[in-house]
């Protein structure tokens, strides 16, 4: 995983579906390392005494979660290397938080209901860095 180049950013939109996380001065974007195609994940620097945010990671259908991990650890590596020793990422699928609490030893706390049906639709979770870094290469 690595820093996208700036040549790569017309792809990177095409995989993130806009270019806001690409025009967003905090964000910082990490392409897997076969290009933008392959993957992409965006993490933000946050405001004075939050804590850095995990956005979008983006890979292929089809494509090994082991991917969309990798390039999360990436990320969780970035925001150490920048001096954060946690993080919040936020999940917006409930397929996706089944596949998160089977993987990984993490605590999710409900953040959005749907009006619809009260079931929760949203949740967030606060990390150690160094320990999700250590748990994903435990799962690669």
């Amino acid at each position: 995983m690595r820093p996208i180049d700036p040549a790569e950013k017309d792809a990177a939109v095409l995989v993130l579906g806009g270019r806001e996380a690409l025009d967003t001065p905090e964000n910082r974007i990490l392409v897997h390392t076969d290009g933008p195609a392959a993957g992409v994940a965006v993490w933000q620097l946050p405001s004075a005494g939050a804590l850095p945010q995990m956005g979008a990671v983006v890979v292929p259908r089809g494509a090994p979660a082991t991917r969309m991990f990798a390039l999360a650890a990436a990320c969780a590596q970035q925001m150490i290397d920048a001096g954060f020793p946690r993080g919040r990422f936020r999940i917006l699928d409930a397929t996706l938080l089944r596949l998160l609490t089977s993987t990984f030893k993490i605590a999710p706390v409900v953040e959005g209901i749907d009006t619809r049906t009260g079931a929760p639709a949203s949740w967030t979770v606060d990390v150690d860095l160094a320990d999700a870094i250590a748990q994903v290469k435990a799962a690669l």
